[in-house]
Parts: structure tokens; sequence; C-alpha cells
């Protein structure tokens, strides 16, 4: 767009710049996605016929680099998108297993394939804080074989026989263990039925 000494001024218009002169020389090119045009790059000289047809097609070589630039910014846009969702969803299924292990009345723990507690319901928790000493080696990072092994007393030999059941269970040789312990408390004796299943993700066996 060319504007010669002398052209009247347009009318409705915005200056921008400096406001006391007109733009003598114009140039736009489309920021082009593929046939959808982004938007539009736009320079402007006060000096007449300061642009030719190079200059156009530096100007839209400039403006198809920024409508790569524009693109990538949009996938990572997305792909953040996607990964936030994707979070979201994974912590919806967290709090809903959790809700859902809290809200059975068994004491339910979860172990790795070592053999340490990763995750236990709210009946757990309650048992093992009603019951002390037990809350310190009862609850997640714990080594639950480990402590089976060093029990000590009159419930030591069944501690350990529990132990090589679940060993059992997380190597595939049977598909459940089952056994009845003693676990009295200072007022009366308590017996208990312990059930070991286990269940495989992947690699990840529990």
């Amino acid at each position: 767009v060319l504007r010669e000494p002398g052209d009247p001024e347009p009318r409705d218009t915005t200056r921008f710049g400096d406001t006391q002169r007109l733009s003598a020389s114009l140039m736009l090119v489309p920021i082009r996605e593929a046939q959808e045009v982004l938007g539009v790059l736009s320079i402007q000289s006060y000096r007449p016929k300061a642009y030719d047809a190079a200059c156009l097609d530096t100007l839209q070589a400039l403006a198809d680099f920024c409508a790569g630039a524009l693109q990538r910014i949009h996938a990572q846009e997305l792909l953040i998108g996607e990964r936030q969702r994707a979070e979201e969803a994974l912590r919806s299924s967290v709090q809903f297993v959790r809700a859902t292990l809290d809200a059975l009345s068994a004491h339910v723990c979860v172990l790795d394939e070592r053999g340490v507690v990763i995750a236990v319901n709210r009946a757990w928790r309650q048992f093992a804080q009603n019951n002390p000493p037990a809350p310190a080696h009862a609850f997640e990072g714990a080594n639950y074989l480990r402590i089976c092994d060093r029990a000590t007393g009159a419930s030591a030999e069944g501690a350990r026989e529990f132990a090589e059941g679940i060993r059992a269970v997380l190597r595939g040789e049977c598909e459940e263990f089952q056994a009845e312990y003693a676990c009295p408390s200072p007022a009366e004796p308590r017996w208990f039925l312990g059930r070991v299943t286990r269940f495989q993700r992947g690699e990840a066996v529990r």
C-alpha cells in the first residue's frame, strides 16, 4: 500500500507511532496455517515507496516462520492440557480406590512385590492406632514381610508362616493363602483370619 505525497488523509483511522505523520508505505501479509489465516503481520514506513516485491517476499517468509512458532506453541498447550487432564484423572482414580478401600470393614493392606506396605484402609489404620505399638510398623513404607520374619514371642512362629504364605502368593505358587492367628489384647484373647490374594498390573505384582 503506497501513499503519494499530497494524497488525502483516509477517514476512520486510528493512528499509532508518530501520530503527527501518516504512513507513506505499508505492507501486510497473512500468518497462515494450511488454509486458515491466524493473523496478519504488517510493517509501515513514513517514506513513500519504501518497499518492493523482495521486501514483500521477506515479510511473508517471516510470517510463515511465525505461523510455525504459533503451531508449536499451540501443540505444547494441547500437550500440557492433555497432561493436566491425565493427572486429574489419575488423582480421581486414586481417590476413588482409596474411598472404596476405606468403605470396607475388613482390615486391608496392599504390599508390593518386596513386601513393602504401599496402601492400607481406614479399618487397618484404626486397628493399628488402637493397638500400640502396631503403628510403628503397620503403615506405608514398612516392610511387612521383614516384620513378620523378625517377630518374637508366642506369635513368632505363626508370623513367619504367614510371611511365607504371602511370598508364595507373590511368586504365583498359589492363588490364595489364608491362616488363623492369635492377636490377644490386654483385655481378652483374640483370633483373626488373614487372607492373602494377588493382583497384577503390567509387570507389577501386588
